[in-house]
């Protein structure tokens, strides 16, 4: 077994910060190789370990990458989720930067499309679209605000269980009003306007969740014509009108004309698909950070309902009594 530390390209069977043996890479994206590890102090549990790539010559672009490479790992170790996975560890050394973190099994929602080879259930694109809001949501209300830049089918990965989580944030920031961005981020296609000229906020994340549903719900490709898509319901009639309109809001070029806030545009869905609620599909686990980690559990519908049933058993059995 190799131990590695300065490697392009990590090889089976390298052994990195002496702990995690790296078993194959499992994919290449443009500025980071990912690989399958096992951590040899947990008892061989999967890992993911992502690797910064060094492509660029120009010395300022490569820092203003490692950056937000950084930055990654910064928000995932600070801030815990039941849509995120768990950082464990960032690696640095002279020459390449690794974050080692929860190993998710899954596929993710692109692989989805492509092994249906039709799109998705319209009921089943709106349960997908509210567990993102609730992250949205969770996101865009801390202090300062995160924004993700770059939500696209390719970077969520869905459980066997119907768990999404959102796998790539080396695109994601804090933000503020008037910050503008310092390198430009997106997919063509699933990126609004607003971008290309450095002024990303809030409601380009929901544009970028709008595009995703749209891709979801017809498997047309927004990349193919950025900013000029069919409607909807022109591609893929199951779509129901309030669907097409959620989606529709989301999409609009101007963000004055999209939702609001994430939570506004989940109301709108909850609104249009009712039974959502009754799914107990909320945003999961939420924390407030502090220095270190400090986690809050938030109990879902579901949890609420069955802890006064249990309360209500119990008084009135002690009321027999």
């Amino acid at each position: 077994m190799k131990s590695v530390s300065h490697l392009t390209m990590l090889i089976e069977g390298a052994l990195l910060n002496h702990r995690y043996e790296i078993k194959k890479l499992v994919a290449k994206g443009g500025q980071c190789l990912v690989y399958l590890a096992q951590d040899l102090r947990d008892n061989r549990c999967n890992r993911i370990v992502k690797e910064m790539r060094n492509l660029y010559c120009d010395p300022t672009q490569q820092q203003k990458m490692i950056t937000l490479f950084q930055r990654e790992a910064e928000i995932l170790m600070r801030y815990d989720h039941l849509h995120l996975p768990e950082v464990f560890e960032l690696i640095e050394d002279e020459e390449s930067c690794y974050i080692v973190e929860e190993y998710i099994e899954g596929k993710s929602l692109e692989e989805v499309l492509k092994e249906r080879a039709v799109p998705l259930d319209h009921e089943e694109v709106a349960g997908m679209a509210r567990q993102l809001l609730c992250l949205l949501e969770f996101l865009h209300t801390l202090d300062p605000p995160i924004l993700l830049r770059d939500i696209k089918p390719g970077n969520i990965v869905e459980t066997k269980e119907g768990r999404l989580y959102f796998v790539d944030l080396t695109s994601a920031r804090y933000w503020g009003p008037g910050q503008g961005d310092t390198v430009l981020i997106g997919s063509p296609g699933y990126a609004p306007p607003e971008p290309y000229s450095g002024n990303s906020d809030p409601k380009s994340d929901i544009y970028a969740l709008g595009a995703t549903m749209y891709r979801l719900a017809t498997r047309y490709d927004p990349a193919k014509t950025p900013f000029l898509l069919p409607a909807p319901r022109s591609l893929n009639p199951e779509i129901p009108p309030s669907m097409q309109r959620i989606i529709l809001t989301a999409i609009q070029m101007n963000p004055e004309d999209r939702y609001s806030s994430a939570r506004a545009m989940k109301e709108a869905l909850e609104e249009a698909y009712p039974l959502l609620t009754r799914k107990g599909q909320t945003g999961g686990r939420k924390s407030v950070v502090f220095p270190g980690r400090v986690w809050v559990w938030a109990l879902g519908t579901g949890g609420v309902a069955a802890f006064l049933a249990l309360m209500w058993t119990l008084l009135h059995h002690l009321k027999l009594q």
